[in-house]
């Protein structure tokens, strides 16, 4: 396990808003990129001796989990990495001071969902034991052609009672809209059957919130929201190449994202 601290770095807040300018949404795309590519090892298993979680010290009650940034396995399979998860998650630790956990090798097993001894969740289980984090926001990766730009999972509301308002209000606020006109895009869904966070699974979601007395939320994204641009080690490489996401669509994920964790004081 790797543990860090949030670095000197920190951008502008203001009424839980970033302050933007073209330069800066520029050198954040830069940043994630460089991060994923030289932090995240998709399909290598850690080193002898390493774990392959990465933990980030905080100084806001927010963790930010970030389980499938590489590929896993789950139920005897590999399944693909989630694409920026941990880029994101890593980013958002600077940016805001939100504890962070996120994944920089292939893990066996699943860290999310096959079971709650895994390692992932026994670290996590410890970094939320005194150290006063009241939410959990559980990051994820969907194909970029879902219909929807974000989906939030509470376990239908159970998972997180006091702050699934707040987490929904904040991403309203930056433009995402829980409407079937809305564009795709812009679309937020809430406990979408399959995104629920944990109705049937034993999710890091559910993990927080019933083991460990955490609040917690799923939150799955949609790959034009985070993809900054696609990877020669990504598993969707050979299919999609010269896939990238949006910039402006990705800057506003990351001032939502900010905003969900300026909410909660």
């Amino acid at each position: 396990m790797a543990v860090r601290s949030n670095g000197r770095r920190q951008m502008l807040w203001y009424n839980g808003a970033m302050e933007t300018t073209g330069v800066q949404i520029t050198e954040t795309l830069l940043e994630l990129v460089a991060f994923e590519r030289e932090q995240v090892r998709y399909h290598t298993l850690p080193p002898d001796g390493q774990s392959g979680i990465a933990v980030v010290r905080g100084r806001r009650p927010v963790l930010i989990s970030a389980p499938h940034g590489t590929a896993h396995v789950r139920r005897g399979r590999w399944k693909t990495e989630e694409e920026y998860t941990s880029a994101v998650a890593w980013w958002l630790a600077r940016q805001t001071g939100a504890w962070v956990m996120y994944v920089t090798h292939a893990l066996d097993p699943d860290p999310h969902a096959d079971r709650d001894d895994s390692p992932f969740k026994m670290l996590m289980a410890d970094v939320l034991t005194g150290n006063a984090i009241r939410l959990v926001v559980d990051l994820h990766g969907v194909r970029g052609d879902r219909d929807f730009a974000l989906a939030l999972g509470t376990i239908n509301g159970s998972s997180c009672p006091t702050y699934e308002p707040c987490i929904v209000r904040a991403l309203e606020a930056e433009g995402f809209a829980r409407s079937d006109s809305a564009p795709s895009l812009r679309r937020l869904v809430l406990n979408h059957p399959r995104y629920a966070g944990g109705v049937y699974r034993q999710t890091v979601t559910r993990f927080a919130s019933e083991q460990c007395g955490v609040e917690a939320a799923q939150l799955e994204i949609n790959a034009w929201l985070r993809v900054v641009q696609r990877l020669e080690a990504a598993t969707y490489h050979r299919e999609a190449p010269h896939f990238r996401g949006e910039p402006a669509h990705i800057w506003r994920l990351l001032k939502a994202l900010g905003a969900v964790i300026a909410a909660v004081d």
